[in-house]
């Protein structure tokens, strides 16, 4: 075992901040981390509703 992975083993445990996985995605969508930003849709059925031909 490195001496730096020993160092940090013993950290005590009051450093470690736990963050949710909300938390989580919102800090890397702020920050584009890893992430590649798209535009999605949806469709509108009301708006289709009008060219409907009864068959």
């Amino acid at each position: 075992m490195s001496d730096w992975l020993r160092g940090h083993l013993t950290t005590p445990l009051s450093q470690l901040q736990l963050v949710d996985g909300e938390k989580l995605v919102e800090l890397f969508e702020s920050l584009e981390l890893g992430l590649i930003p798209r535009t999605t849709y949806d469709v509108d059925p009301s708006f289709f509703a009008q060219f409907e031909q009864d068959i």
